[in-house]
């Protein structure tokens, strides 16, 4: 029971990780400069520190100059002076994501540990029936 519902939940994330992003790959793209980087921890009592960042940039649209900000919900290694790539919201321009044509290795690694974790657990439980199915 409990792999079926680890399994669904894991879809389910992918799934939901597809969809927010879909959207931003078929926006325009534009080269964007970093202005500022801010990296913070945030505690609550009795709760885990969490961390993030800000990231302002800037861009053109159309060869207007455009500011935003984007956050993220961990430290951001980006700094000062860097070029990326980002996928703005033709309707709203300032409104942009980080298109990173990079695999993430923290996402990749955690996917895969996942992976092999279900497939344990399907193991397990399987050996486990076909044990009691011998008896």
């Amino acid at each position: 029971m409990i792999v079926i519902i680890s399994i669904i939940l894991i879809v389910f994330a992918v799934f939901m990780n597809i969809f927010k992003m879909s959207a931003y790959y078929s926006y325009p793209r534009a080269k964007a400069n970093v202005l500022e980087v801010r990296n913070y921890e945030r505690r609550s009592d009795g709760q885990d520190t969490k961390y993030g960042s800000s990231v302002h940039v800037e861009y053109s649209v159309l060869g207007e100059k455009v500011n935003s900000w984007m956050t993220y919900d961990r430290y951001s290694t980006l700094e000062r002076g860097d070029i990326i790539t980002v996928a703005y919201n033709p309707d709203n321009p300032s409104y942009c994501r980080e298109i990173n044509e990079k695999i993430d290795i923290t996402q990749l690694s955690a996917f895969v540990a996942t992976i092999i974790f279900i497939a344990w657990m399907c193991k397990k439980t399987f050996a486990s029936h076909k044990d009691k199915a011998l008896n």
